[in-house]
């Protein structure tokens, strides 16, 4: 049987988003005082997530040109394969 699309899906999604808004604005202001702190409180963790995602990325990436200096690779096939400029990876020995 032929599946048919529903034209008002995006609307339906529109819908379910105010329906979201409508309940956050129902809360107390105790409630939306300890919904506000929960939402901050996720967002600094995503925050600091991604900066230790960040911070991993270039931690790995300072070790593959160390050792690939390390195994004689030139300064220019570090830097085409990392990304470094030839100051950073001067400074990793």
């Amino acid at each position: 049987m032929a599946r048919f699309l529903n034209p008002f899906s995006s609307r339906n999604a529109v819908f379910k988003r105010l329906e979201q808004i409508m309940d956050i604005a129902a809360l107390s202001k105790a409630e939306r005082e300890k919904y506000d702190a929960t939402i901050d409180a996720y967002r600094d963790q995503l925050a600091v997530m991604n900066y230790a995602k960040k911070q991993g990325e270039a931690l790995g990436i300072k070790k593959v040109a160390l050792r690939m200096a390390q195994k004689g690779y030139s300064l220019d096939e570090i830097m085409d394969a990392t990304g470094l400029d030839a100051d950073t990876i001067s400074r990793l020995s």
